[in-house]
């Protein structure tokens, strides 16, 4: 009875192990070309044919720069669903690419020159670096499955492993590593003397720009390495990243050479400060910058008058800085990322941001005005600013961008984009006669004019600009002048335009020496020139320089060349298939898809288990299960098995498990005979123990804040005496139960200190258990809560936890709960956090418990020492307080009912400086504990993972 109450419900309450990719039902079809089985709903078919018109020469691409040939089939799934752009490579549960099919604004760090193509390229080098390079490893997928492409992985380092991707989608010349943005950011560190190590750059660095720096710095370097020593180098590197049975390390280590000089002749090391000097600016830099903020995560910075507006990432809300007083206000709090702000003359404001499900963010239009959001009916709008009374927008069509006129409830198509004409950052004169959009043709950006007789474009011009202004981001307009930037691989400098079309010059001012920090989104107010500038640590508001003859301004005169040819453009995305389009059937792909043995050994126990799972998928990631069986050698004639089903459905998912397993628990006594001997008896009961349960997972009210799950299941249990060989009979005990919770958190981090939060959450869980067989007429029901309180700076965070059971039929304490079965608890574990130094078998009908902690010491590290790497140091301290109905603690010979401890906690952050490991941050730490009652000590191994 006591193994059924310690195990009456198991419940799934991790995520699956795959991506949702569709938010509701569709009817799917497929498009099969040589090497790829494209799917798609009907809304992204336009996608699908243009994807088919290039996939299979692409593949044939990509194989030859790695020195292989096409040889995997795969299939590729479009999803409209999700409309912030991405797209992913999974050899698990099945191997596939999927591609989200929206769009982005230049202005990002994703400054492609044809979306879809890129994103797939980018995926698909992805495919046949980690799958196509080795044929042991490509006939082991063909039996195991995909998941034999992830043990290559584990040798890759990240910088790497996203690098050989950056760099290939920028073969071309635009791309992510010949990017000037992210190469500023590589310039930016080096000029402020912070460029990161090698192992910093594989993911062990935790701050800004955290995950992003293994792709800044990778595409950077496996681009520099591909040119200056050639792409059959460069494939030998991914040759020996391919082998999953490697024995040379990469880098020297001692006497022994690694695998990189080898191929390149020179160490890993070298190699890396020969990029660091090919990254560095060679004209001067002009240093001074005015820094009006602190470093943060800031974006969509924009002004009208005095006032200037900017998101803060981190904090999730939209900040009012004073151009005259320089104070800084929150205005609007928002959970979902803010694209771009524009202010009204009246005051309204106009937020481009998403709505939705975390992993189905939606691109909506919003209005703030005298505290109110109000979401606009538009779909798929992003980007936008106010045109007079109306509204100027980005319209994603399919991965295509067209400039919009949006009056009323009417909309208005102004310029059609097309795969490779992509228009962003749209911008307008007072009343709305004159608008201004960035275009890129081919991967070369300008600006462009549109002059407006209400609804209808009367004429279409552009800029024309010296052709060393390369790379044209970032578009404001205030008073008659529209101010840029520009960058030719050293920082981003200011363009500024003054217009005759509504003033009275035509010239064309641009910064020639770079500012440290670079000028990025700039905007001009009644009191000066605002932009954001990107530090080696962060991005702050800053302000330019009253005079601007340090910084080498050139002036030329603005002249404006006839465009209409824009209003006349075909777009790929507009031709039909000329592939066979065919229903999507998912019953082929409901064979096994791959098989992983597995081996375990518990050194506590001594117990080892060897077996197999099978698991079944099909690309969508609809269904998913996997059946495990398994035995432990010390009970060969006995099968362990397991199933476990997840139906993933929009909004929610479910998930259904059984297992079944036995074990074996030795008992020994002992017994002295007559003549002074002694005697060992040892008893062996073999146990089966049985859990089935069926969750349901839910994000409730459209909000990432709130979630809710429900389960039930049932737990049966059986022993058998060590000659009982009938393992598989009906259990002896069989319990069911449920569980309900409610969780809803407000918490943030904080920029730049990774250990520390803020904000509040709580959670509310009920639950009911029944013992079944045999018949007990008793329903226990418990309710448990929680609720966490954290401000940031400094560090303190209040946690209180309490529960009881309202029938009256469960009891808590320190270490769980107990169900009462006839005169005899049996414990359960519950949700509350159990501390050592309370510990105590007893229970009450109620039980609550408070922490407060206080961050004493936080000292960053960022080194590596012996292989390992050390992110920060950081020590808590405070107190903590425990109060329940009835006695539970002893002080000395006086019951309590209640207890009080203090509390100190010594945590290094850190991980491994190997390979795709040093993504991983491990937090261990060590807490000593007393109470000040019951002088009872406690001690504790914390430790915590993240990504």
């Amino acid at each position: 009875m006591k193994r059924i109450a310690t195990a009456i419900l198991i419940i799934i309450l991790s995520s699956t192990l795959f991506a949702q990719i569709y938010d509701k039902p569709y009817k799917l079809y497929q498009i099969k070309t040589q090497y790829f089985t494209i799917i798609f709903p009907e809304p992204s078919k336009k996608s699908a044919y243009y994807l088919a018109s290039f996939a299979d020469a692409l593949y044939e691409e990509v194989a030859q720069k790695l020195g292989t040939k096409p040889e995997l089939t795969i299939p590729v799934l479009i999803t409209p669903d999700s409309e912030s752009i991405n797209g992913f490579f999974s050899s698990y549960p099945i191997v596939k690419i999927v591609l989200y099919e929206t769009s982005i604004s230049n202005n990002s760090q994703l400054s492609f020159n044809n979306q879809l193509y890129k994103l797939f390229y980018h995926e698909l080098t992805h495919f046949v670096s980690l799958s196509g390079l080795n044929s042991l490893t490509r006939s082991l997928s063909k039996f195991f499955g995909g998941w034999i492409f992830g043990i290559n992985q584990l040798q890759i380092p990240a910088n790497f492993l996203e690098g050989v991707t950056v760099s290939f989608e920028s073969h071309d010349g635009i791309g992510r590593a010949e990017d000037p943005l992210p190469g500023g950011q590589i310039r930016q560190d080096i000029l402020e003397n912070n460029f990161k190590t090698f192992v910093q750059s594989m993911g062990a660095w935790d701050l800004y720009p955290n995950r992003a720096l293994y792709y800044w710095y990778g595409g950077y370097f496996s681009l520099y390495l591909q040119k200056t020593y050639g792409l059959e180098a460069y494939a030998k590197l991914w040759e020996y990243f391919s082998n999953p049975i490697n024995v040379v390390p990469l880098d020297d280590i001692g006497l022994l050479n690694g695998k990189f000089k080898s191929i390149y002749g020179i160490t890993l090391e070298e190699a890396w400060n020969n990029f660091k000097d090919f990254m560095s600016i060679k004209t001067p830099v002009y240093m001074y910058v005015k820094k009006i903020t602190e470093a943060g995560y800031y974006s969509a910075l924009t002004a009208r008058d005095s006032t200037i507006l900017v998101y803060d990432a981190y904090k999730q809300e939209i900040q009012e800085l004073s151009a005259k007083t320089h104070r800084l206000q929150k205005v609007i709090e928002h959970e979902h990322d803010i694209e771009r702000i524009a202010i009204h003359k009246n005051g309204t404001v106009l937020l481009s941001t998403y709505k939705g499900y975390s992993n189905f963010p939606k691109q909506v239009l919003e209005l703030y005005s005298k505290g109110k959001i109000t979401q606009l009916p538009w779909q798929k709008m992003s980007d936008a600013v106010w045109a007079g009374d109306n509204i100027l927008a980005i319209e994603t069509e399919h991965y295509a961008r067209n400039l919009v006129l949006l009056k009323g409830s009417k909309k208005y198509t102004l310029l059609k984009g097309t795969e490779n004409i992509i228009y962003w950052n749209p911008v307008s004169n007072d009343d709305g006669t004159v608008l201004y959009v960035l275009v890129s043709e081919a991967g070369k950006s300008a600006i462009v004019r549109l002059r407006m007789d209400g609804t209808t474009v009367q004429s279409i011009q552009k800029l024309m600009l010296p052709d060393e202004l390369t790379w044209i981001r970032y578009l404001s307009y205030s008073n008659g002048s529209l101010y840029s930037g520009w960058d030719n691989n050293t920082l981003y400098k200011l363009i500024a335009v003054q217009d005759a079309a509504v003033t009275q010059t035509a010239a064309v001012r641009y910064e020639t020496v770079p500012m440290s920090r670079g000028v990025h989104e700039p905007v001009q107010t009644a009191e000066g020139l605002y932009y954001l500038g990107f530090f080696s640590q962060g991005r702050a508001v800053c302000k330019f320089p009253e005079s601007w003859d340090n910084l080498g301004f050139n002036t030329i005169e603005a002249v404006w060349e006839d465009a209409s040819y824009l209003l006349h453009v075909q777009s790929a995305f507009d031709n039909e298939s000329t592939f066979p389009v065919t229903a999507y059937n998912s019953v082929r792909w409901l064979l096994p898809a791959g098989i992983a043995p597995f081996f375990s050994y518990n050194f506590l126990t001594a117990d080892s288990e060897i077996g197999a799972t099978i698991y079944f998928s099909e690309p969508t990631d609809t269904v998913y299960s996997a059946l495990t069986a398994s035995i432990n050698p010390s009970l060969p004639d006995v099968a362990q098995l397991s199933f476990l089903t997840a139906i993933v459905q929009p909004a929610f998912t479910i998930n259904t498990q059984y297992q079944d397993s036995f074990f074996i628990q030795d008992s020994f006594s002992i017994s002295y005979n007559d003549n002074g001997t002694v005697q060992v008896y040892r008893t062996s009961n073999v146990y089966r123990t049985s859990n089935a349960a069926l969750t349901v997972s839910t994000t409730l009210f459209g909000i990432n804040t709130l979630e809710g799950i429900v389960a039930a299941g049932l737990s049966g249990f059986s022993q058998f005496a060590a000659t009982d060989t009938d393992y598989y009979r009906f259990w002896d005990s069989i319990a069911g139960g449920a569980i309900a919770q409610l969780a809803f958190t407000t918490n943030k981090p904080i920029f730049n200190e990774p250990s520390k939060y803020e904000g509040f959450s709580c959670s509310l869980l009920y639950r009911i258990d029944k013992f079944i067989i045999p018949d007990y007429p008793v329903w226990y029901s418990g309710i448990e809560g929680r609720f966490t309180l954290a401000s940031g700076k400094p560090f303190i965070e209040l946690i209180t936890e309490g529960a009881f059971s309202p029938n009256a039929t469960l009891y808590y304490g320190p270490i769980g709960f107990a169900y009462i079965v006839g005169d005899e608890p049996y414990p359960g574990n519950s949700t509350l956090t159990v501390f050592t130094e309370f510990a105590s078998m007893a229970y009450s009908t109620w039980y609550i418990q408070n922490m407060l902690r206080i961050r004493i010491v936080t000292a960053e590290l960022q080194r590596q020492f012996l292989g390992l790497y050390y992110n920060r140091l950081f020590i808590d301290s405070g107190i903590r307080a425990a109060f329940a109905e009835t006695p539970i603690w002893i002080a000395g010979e006086i019951p309590l009912s209640h207890n009080i401890s203090v509390f100190v906690s010594m945590n290094v952050t850190g991980g491994t400086a190997f390979f795709m490991s040093a993504t991983t941050h491990v937090s261990i730490g060590l807490e000593f504990a007393m109470s000040l009652l019951t002088y009872k000590p406690g001690f504790k191994l914390l430790t915590k993972f993240s990504m």
